[in-house]
């Protein structure tokens, strides 16, 4: 059986741990885990009881906040890995899977959660052009000063 390629999978986990802060919560390591399990087939997470080194998802499911899961059909306990180092201190850096057996069967395996892409931004609002000044008197005045000015020009 072929495990999911630890260099790919450090690629989809870099990508992912990108698109936040530098220091992350527990929940944000489960969002990098989630996002980075939904690219692999028969990829997930780790199910764990609330403590402070879980991560909740989308769906209120509670899971370690470092490790992933490899479960393909047909294995009856799958394989796991940490790939988040010093996530307790917000740094999560991704690093390669290094595969190792589980101990744990399908009920603690995780399938990730399809999370929809935020919708597009609205196109902005035109501002239209103010309005003609109201003041009548002061629109003329300007029009006959500028009468004025095309009369003083010579234009021979």
């Amino acid at each position: 059986m072929a495990l999911p390629d630890p260099g790919a999978v450090l690629a989809a986990l870099a990508r992912e741990r990108e698109k936040f802060p530098p220091v992350v919560t527990n929940d944000q390591c489960g969002a990098i885990l989630n996002a980075t399990a939904l690219q692999f087939p028969d990829m997930g997470m780790h199910r764990k009881p609330a403590s402070d080194n879980t991560a909740r998802l989308p769906n209120g499911v509670t899971v370690n906040r470092n490790v992933l899961r490899y479960f393909p059909p047909g294995d009856p306990l799958g394989w796991w890995s940490d790939v988040l180092t010093a996530a307790g201190a917000g740094i999560a850096t991704p690093h390669p899977p290094s595969w190792a057996r589980s101990i744990d069967g399908a009920e603690s395996f995780v399938r990730p959660v399809p999370v929809a892409a935020p919708a597009p931004a609205p196109p902005p609002t035109p501002t239209p052009d103010p309005p003609p000044s109201a003041d009548l008197a002061a629109r003329v005045k300007t029009l006959e000063q500028w009468r004025q000015t095309l009369r003083a020009v010579d234009l021979s």
